[in-house]
């Protein structure tokens, strides 16, 4: 494991627009509330099945001192280490932390006022010492330190804890592990990203033709439109930096790449023909359903099902027909 984990905030929109405030070098703050001296207090809390505090520490764990003699292990921990295959965590970080068994227990304490002489008798894990911040630069966890180490488990025992960045779940995870100087890493990829697919609209082997049927199969465009406008909303499209801009970027190179696939292209020039009959009304689209307004013949129950019909070889009379139709629209 490694000796440090990094904790962050969840992204959150907020009606402030403060998710978008970014540091001078222009990466994403991440924050969800202003200033750096507030942010989500975490602690071991009460599990309403077990009405014990959700530790992260009870689960068996192999145990490394199940060779010792009862005189070589420490006073105490006898009933908990000696002869055992497995052990408890909690025990096993106790043993290795120095402290008395049972010092991480996952047993509440009966509230006290803070005020009180009693107070000091609270167990550890409901210390507010134990408690953890999470701000908006994130919190970091150094695992060689006990009190870090302890921290560590019953942070990630939590509902709200997101494996990682790409697993969070809206709703239900409030922060998520990382890793350090994991923005600015981010950053760079998608800036790396970001050139590729503009590369990729510069070269030449992507004529204008092409970057319409790219255009009008990703919906920028409808009707035919100027090389200008068909680059413009290419670039915007995987420049705009919103929330989709990664999955716009990998969905532009991945059309891209498949163009080189006989099967894919057919398709592709299918769906970018199906855009056409639609925009110049040879097609209608009404609830889902593609109708061949001249004839009064649905195509297609759904987009699928009309471009399998563009693709059919016994259908390609029909196809010849409608693209006819569709000449004689763009040029009246």
């Amino acid at each position: 494991m490694s000796k440090k984990v990094f904790f962050y905030l969840c992204p959150r929109e907020s009606a402030t627009k403060v998710h978008n405030f970014t540091n001078e070098q222009g990466q994403s703050l991440n924050k969800t509330k202003i200033g750096l001296n507030v942010g989500n207090i975490y602690r071991p809390l009460l599990s309403a099945s077990t009405g014990k505090l959700v530790t992260g520490l009870t689960k068996l764990v192999d145990n490394p001192y199940k060779e010792l003699k009862k005189e070589e292990i420490k006073s105490n921990f006898e009933p908990y280490i000696l002869g055992k295959e497995k052990i408890k965590l909690q025990h096993l970080l106790e043993y290795q932390h120095g402290q008395e068994p049972n010092f991480y227990s996952d047993e509440a304490s009966k509230l006290v006022p803070l005020n009180s002489e009693e107070i000091k008798n609270i167990k550890y894990m409901q210390n507010k010492d134990t408690f953890q911040k999470i701000t908006d630069v994130g919190l970091v966890l150094d695992l060689s330190k006990p009190e870090d180490e302890v921290a560590y488990y019953y942070m990630t025992a939590k509902a709200a804890c997101a494996p990682s960045r790409d697993k969070i779940l809206k709703g239900i995870h409030e922060f998520y592990i990382g890793y350090e100087n994991e923005d600015s890493e981010r950053t760079y990829s998608k800036a790396q990203l970001v050139d590729k697919a503009i590369y990729e609209l510069q070269n030449p082997e992507i004529t204008d033709e092409l970057k319409s049927k790219i255009a009008k199969v990703l919906g920028l465009i409808t009707r035919d439109s100027s090389p200008q406008r068909v680059y413009t909303s290419l670039r915007n499209f995987v420049s705009d930096t919103d929330k989709n801009q990664k999955d716009n970027i990998k969905l532009f190179l991945e059309i891209i790449s498949s163009l080189e696939d006989p099967k894919f292209r057919e398709a592709f020039n299918a769906e970018a023909l199906l855009s056409d009959l639609v925009a110049y009304y040879v097609v209608t689209l009404k609830t889902g359903t593609y109708t061949w307004k001249q004839e009064n013949l649905p195509i297609g129950y759904n987009k699928l099902e009309a471009v399998a019909f563009l693709l059919n070889p016994h259908k390609q009379g029909e196809v010849e027909q409608l693209e006819l139709q569709l000449k004689a629209k763009r040029n009246s």
